[in-house]
């Protein structure tokens, strides 16, 4: 059998045109077989990473603030007469009930003045009785026509002056009692004295300060706090002033709604619930956060916000934006405690992206 070979140049003269016509053909269905065909794409890489749920790692951030325990009632007990410190029965330390004599003025000049008035008051009744007899006989008088109608309203005057100098002499006799009361200092309220700022035998006159006391039942706890810790103050379930030696449970009375414009902070009230630090103590006012807070740590930064990152149901990582964060503070995080939280390779991490948790 004898095979014949054929040239492409021996082709070309009659069969070009059909080899070209062929080849571009058989290019054009591999290309739409190519293209007719599924592509699948290569599956994404996951990336691993370590997490932990959120009641696990949440921290209760604990605050502490200057504080200091004051008196209700801080008072300087003063004279409202002049006269002289005559004696002073109390020491300083000593504890007074309310209503205890606490100072004795000089009572005689004022004693004097009050028999004064009675005596000028009683003198006063006794013409105005007279008037009255006058008065009367002027009308009988009258009725008779016997005194002239000049006389009778004469008469009726002299008794209208005499009932109203009545009523000035007993004011001016109340005023002698109030001055004579004034004598004598008594406690206000419950208190301890802390200062004796005069001596007996001394001249006292309005206005001068006799003693010092202080309350020794009513007192508060004081205490500046920034603006931002005031919410965490009202969410704790226990607050406690610590002195050197001990802590005092407190109650929260109220927050001053203003702002001291120098240093920005708020004035707080607190009251002892219980046993009571004395007054003048300095010691530091404690509360704990009761809400959850994420660790400084576990917090990263994309596209310039602060958030951090969880744990999807399909194993993808989704980044939470946590507008009150800031960086290297504990951050308050609104979410379930069961909540997975990135806590390694959460820095190789973009929103979105498959992860693997290890």
């Amino acid at each position: 059998m004898r095979c014949r070979v054929i040239s492409l140049s021996s082709l070309s003269g009659y069969a070009g045109h059909s080899i070209r016509f062929g080849v571009t053909a058989f290019v054009a269905g591999f290309a739409a077989v190519c293209l007719s065909m599924p592509v699948f794409a290569a599956p994404a890489k996951s990336k691993s990473v370590e997490a932990r749920d959120l009641k696990s790692i949440a921290i209760y951030p604990q605050y502490k603030a200057p504080a200091t325990v004051i008196a209700l009632n801080d008072s300087e007990l003063s004279a409202e007469i002049s006269t002289v410190v005559e004696s002073i029965p109390v020491e300083v330390g000593q504890q007074v009930k309310k209503g205890d004599l606490l100072v004795a003025l000089r009572k005689k000049d004022f004693q004097l003045i009050q028999q004064r008035e009675k005596a000028e008051l009683a003198a006063l009744e006794v013409r105005i009785d007279f008037a009255q007899y006058q008065l009367q006989r002027a009308q009988t008088l009258k009725n008779q026509q016997a005194v002239s109608e000049e006389l009778l309203k004469q008469r009726e005057t002299d008794l209208a002056v005499l009932q109203s100098d009545k009523k000035s002499r007993q004011v001016s006799l109340q005023q002698a009692k109030r001055n004579l009361a004034k004598c004598s200092i008594h406690a206000p309220f419950d208190a301890v004295i802390v200062e004796k700022i005069v001596s007996v035998g001394e001249l006292a006159n309005p206005g001068t300060p006799l003693l010092r006391i202080v309350d020794a039942q009513q007192r508060e706890v004081t205490a500046k706090l920034q603006s931002y810790q005031i919410a965490s103050l009202h969410a704790a379930a226990e607050l406690h002033f610590q002195d050197r030696n001990n802590s005092f449970p407190l109650k929260l009375r109220s927050v001053l709604p203003v702002i001291d414009p120098t240093a920005r902070t708020q004035e707080v009230r607190l009251v002892f619930s219980d046993a009571k630090a004395l007054v003048g103590a300095s010691g530091e006012l404690i509360w704990k956060n009761q809400q959850p807070h994420l660790p400084a740590e576990v917090l990263v930064q994309r596209r310039g916000r602060l958030g951090v990152f969880i744990v999807n149901k399909d194993n993808r990582a989704a980044f939470i934006v946590l507008d009150d964060a800031v960086e290297g503070r504990p951050t308050f995080v609104d979410l379930p405690l069961n909540t997975l939280i990135v806590t390694k390779g959460r820095f190789q991490l973009q929103d979105g992206d498959a992860i693997s948790v290890l």
